[in-house]
């Protein structure tokens, strides 16, 4: 048994083929060890179910979960949530990926501020091509005004 914090990331997905490999290797190249990987698969209807089949057969800390009918959005992502067992949970868009120590700089700054609620990180958008998207990443990353209390920033 770990004394680490067993932490859940879960991906709701629909129709993810063209992103969907990007985001689940950022999760399994964390550094941090201790991770479940919880999918949702709402329905799609291209190759997601295919894609993430493989990925769990390959690593054993993906749990791959496909609905049988589209449940729209907002149930997609209370599925993650559900079957996530972790002490902590954070959702990943199909379409985003993290870098490799995010989840362990989150977990330091949590630990260093007891008192917070949640952990966020600055953005950086990203156009189709995989260039940064100009003007975007600005709007989000003012997080010094923030009461330290809730939020714990990651640089």
């Amino acid at each position: 048994m770990s004394l680490l914090p067993f932490v859940s990331i879960g991906i709701p997905v629909y129709n993810g083929e063209d992103f969907i490999c990007q985001a689940i290797d950022s999760v399994v190249t964390q550094d941090y060890p201790n991770i479940e990987l919880v999918i949702s698969d709402n329905a799609s209807t291209d190759n997601t179910q295919s894609i993430c089949e493989e990925y769990a057969a390959k690593y054993p800390q993906i749990k791959y979960y496909r609905q049988p009918i589209n449940q729209g959005m907002i149930a997609n992502f209370n599925n993650s949530l559900e079957l996530a067992q972790g002490d902590f949970f954070c959702w990943l868009s199909h379409d985003d990926f993290l870098s490799p120590t995010y989840i362990s700089k989150c977990l330091d700054l949590l630990n260093l501020y007891p008192q917070a609620i949640a952990c966020c990180s600055e953005i950086n958008f990203v156009n189709y091509d995989g260039t940064n998207r100009e003007g975007w990443t600005k709007a989000y990353t003012n997080f010094d005004a923030l009461n330290k209390d809730v939020v714990a920033r990651v640089h």
